[in-house]
């Protein structure tokens, strides 16, 4: 099992800067599903993460002696307001930027949106409080505290809905793809979508001149903070790396040592609905930068492809349930 982390390092506490983390919380995404199938099997994944981009290709085997139309899903974790917005500010949309092809053709696909509190859907009564579709999936109604959109009648009925808290909406907005599939018998189907990923991204600075140093690095914004680094298997060596970047920038004059964490979260076990493992698995993890530092958990040892991607490969591979990706950049001023 890999091991790579750059969670804590082992500096002398001298005094706190006063910066303090920035953070947003990321949103786990997923491949493309529907129920559990005995026919269908899925021959290859290529899966490439960056914190810009997500891309998937596959290669389904239909095994059996006649051919299969069911309904591909994309679906997407449900996410809420981001509180650092302004009430000019239009919500995170994931789904806009998602593109599919079929053997190397662009399929159309149908977009499903629901508000949830928990398990239940609210969307009927949001619009029966007068909110239209762009305020209950867009922006949220803007309803920050300096958000103009609702009349005081709405944010009563919203409140009793359970739909807003202190003035601020509570609601989720869950998003699916979906698109009817034709899988023809003892045939390959290829298919590929791409779309950006919600980060979870923290920023800190372990290091100012005048200041001096101490040994927390950002960790993923988490209920559980303590358990965050382990989702990410860290490791003395990873570290060790990150000690090394920030000794080298202070050797170098810098005034001031940034740390940005960008978390991406992708759902693998949606893999264990088609019938067996994975035949043939490749994981590409692509870097913005040769200094960037990963941190994962997936069995194997990476190749390196160049001085900006890792690729792990596994064959006949039966999917961990997902797969937590940290991506770190140092950097001085």
């Amino acid at each position: 099992m890999l091991r790579c982390s750059a969670i804590l390092l082992p500096l002398l506490l001298i005094a706190t800067p006063t910066f303090a983390n920035d953070t947003t919380a990321r949103v786990g995404t997923g491949g493309i599903t529907f129920l559990q199938n005995s026919d269908i099997r899925m021959a290859e994944e290529e899966l490439t993460l960056s914190s810009k981009q997500i891309r998937v290709r596959y290669r389904f085997e239909n095994d059996s002696q006649k051919a299969i139309d069911t309904t591909i899903a994309f679906p997407m974790p449900a996410y809420s307001w981001n509180p650092g917005f302004t009430a000019q500010d239009a919500n995170n949309m994931p789904m806009s930027s998602f593109s599919a092809l079929v053997d190397g053709k662009p399929v159309a696909t149908t977009r499903q949106r629901r508000a949830q509190l928990g398990t239940q859907d609210i969307t009927q009564a949001l619009r029966d409080a007068g909110l239209n579709d762009s305020q209950i999936f867009d922006n949220f109604a803007n309803a920050t505290p300096d958000g103009n959109q609702l009349t005081a009648g709405q944010r009563d009925s919203l409140s009793q809905l359970g739909a807003l808290q202190d003035g601020l909406p509570t609601w989720q907005v869950a998003e699916t793809r979906t698109w009817p599939q034709h899988f023809p018998a003892k045939t390959s189907v290829r298919i590929e979508h791409e779309y950006q990923p919600m980060l979870g991204t923290v920023y800190d600075a372990p290091y100012q001149k005048g200041f001096g140093s101490f040994t927390r690095l950002p960790i993923p914004n988490s209920d559980h903070p303590a358990a965050a680094p382990a989702e990410a298997c860290v490791d003395e060596g990873t570290q060790q790396a990150a000690e090394r970047r920030i000794k080298k920038l202070i050797k170098g004059g810098a005034k001031i040592i940034w740390v940005t964490l960008e978390d991406v979260e992708y759902i693998l076990g949606t893999g264990r609905n088609w019938k067996g493992p994975i035949g043939s698995f490749t994981l590409r993890l692509e870097k913005q930068s040769p200094d960037q530092l990963i941190s994962l958990c997936f069995p194997g040892k990476p190749q390196r492809e160049g001085n900006k991607t890792l690729i792990f490969q596994q064959q006949d591979y039966t999917p961990q349930d997902k797969l937590v990706v940290y991506f770190y950049t140092i950097r001085g001023e």
